[in-house]
């Protein structure tokens, strides 16, 4: 009898550790599942202001209700992509309110030039 319930109890172990290892894969592939989901997210919030950068390269400037149909995004965020590269140096925001637009970074202001030539 008393071997039985040995038997009974080192089964019961062997089935508790392939079960405990099993969990142990799963929580693996599950964590290696979740950083390739935000690798892929990084990566496309690195596609998106790559986006944005060409259009502001290409047409001068950028509001942000360019960027929400450039990317197909909400307001909040193309606000803020927008300040993510705002904050990285790469763009500057000019106006305020709803004449609010931005520029690559240290181009001059609209008129700088022309009144930079007058003063010569």
């Amino acid at each position: 009898m008393d071997q039985i319930y040995g038997t009974i109890i080192i089964v019961l172990l062997v089935l508790l550790f392939l079960a405990l290892g099993r969990s142990g894969g799963m929580r693996r592939e599950a964590g290696e599942e979740l950083e390739e989901v935000n690798d892929s997210r990084r990566n496309k919030i690195e596609d998106d202001k790559e986006k944005i950068v060409k259009k502001i390269e290409s047409e001068g400037r950028i509001t942000n209700d360019d960027v929400q149909q450039l990317l197909r995004v909400s307001d909040a965020t193309a606000t803020r992509r927008l300040q993510e590269l705002e904050d990285e140096d790469e763009i500057e925001q000019r106006g305020k309110g709803k004449n609010t637009y931005y520029v690559e970074a240290g181009q001059e202001e609209e008129g700088e030039e022309e009144e930079d030539l007058e003063q010569d």
